[in-house]
């Protein structure tokens, strides 16, 4: 299960950089906007993490 928490951190991590990439490069505020809300779910796994309970 842990393991499990960590790939999705992980995974979502990894997303949010290519996100923010693309952002820095067009500097197109709807597309980083659009993706924000994935920050909630990001925060929530990042929580479920060791150190954090």
């Amino acid at each position: 299960m842990l393991q499990t928490i960590i790939d999705v951190q992980r995974d979502i991590y990894l997303a949010f950089a290519g996100h923010i990439k693309t952002f820095a490069q067009d500097g197109n505020w709807g597309a980083l906007a659009a993706f924000l809300p994935m920050g909630i779910v990001f925060g929530a796994v990042h929580a479920m993490t060791p150190g954090h309970s």
